[in-house]
């Protein structure tokens, strides 16, 4: 090595030891220390086959963030409501679907019955739903009458399989005993104490109202209730009707062209859809139990 390395070595040294790392900080500087054998390493580049892993658990992390509802962006742009009282449920959705910032149908059905005595809807990919509902028609064949089991078998299979984890969708379910939300991370979440649930970008919405208008109904069933308005003559379709229509009076992603299946106190299942809210009740037809 020449004199003028070493010197310019010594003193590159004595100016990092000083200076505690600031070479690090100057890119010439610091090309010029390593270079001379006295500046710090440089970290190692990833092999690929790391980067590639790496890649694939982030991509596997948001999307299942995605699913679960997480951020306002990344929900699928839908609305699914489930409201329950008792043994009486009603599953709404809207009719909507969009490719990218355009719809494209405006009277898409996603609620739809699973087996004899139970209902579900799905939000996000169309495709990626109904796979979904398939395979819960066929754990509800090998459980039957066994929601919560069949669900769980189901959150166990989209969990382990590679190819179903790349599903995009998440559901709600429902039956005379249980309302369930299945997500691709494994979770199966039930509803709570008021019997509500919903998904999809106007969830929030659908959920409130809902909330708020049976509230309503409970507390003007309360002796001294009468007078707060006429809200308790509401049925559970009314409610699920209404909220469903605030949600889509806020949501830019969901409609009023809503379809529904509601399940009777009898454990009769009536179904209809394909009209607006000011008339959802219009296409009722009673289905077998």
């Amino acid at each position: 090595m020449s004199a003028l390395a070493l010197g310019l070595r010594s003193l590159l040294g004595r100016a990092g030891a000083a200076g505690g790392g600031l070479l690090a900080q100057l890119p010439a500087a610091a090309g010029a220390a390593r270079w001379l054998g006295c500046g710090p390493p440089q970290a190692a580049a990833p092999w690929p086959a790391q980067q590639q892993q790496q890649q694939q658990e982030a991509r596997r992390a948001c999307a299942a963030w995605a699913a679960a509802g997480g951020g306002g962006g990344g929900r699928h742009s839908t609305t699914i409501l489930c409201v329950r009282q008792g043994s009486e449920v009603v599953i709404m959705g809207d009719g909507q679907a969009t490719q990218g910032d355009f719809i494209v149908k405006s009277n898409v059905k996603k609620v739809r019955r699973v087996g004899a005595t139970a209902v579900a809807g799905f939000a996000g990919v169309a495709v990626d739903g109904l796979a979904l509902l398939e395979r819960l028609e066929a754990k509800l064949e090998e459980h039957p009458g066994q929601l919560q089991r069949a669900a769980v078998e189901l959150a166990k299979m989209w969990r382990q399989d590679k190819l179903l984890r790349e599903l995009d969708a998440s559901l709600v379910v429902a039956d005379a005993g249980s309302t369930l939300w299945l997500m691709g991370n494994g979770d199966v979440l039930e509803a709570g104490a008021d019997g509500v649930m919903a998904i999809g970008s106007g969830a929030d919405f659908a959920e409130a109202a809902a909330r708020a208008l049976l509230q309503l109904r409970a507390d003007q069933a309360a002796p001294g209730g009468e007078r707060l308005g006429g809200a308790l003559g509401m049925s559970l379709f009314d409610v699920a009707r209404t909220a469903m229509g605030i949600a889509a009076d806020c949501c830019c992603y969901t409609n009023s062209t809503f379809s529904w299946h509601h399940i009777q106190p009898d454990g009769a299942i009536v179904s209809g859809g394909g009209s607006s809210a000011g008339g959802a009740g219009q296409a009722a037809q009673p289905a077998a139990a």
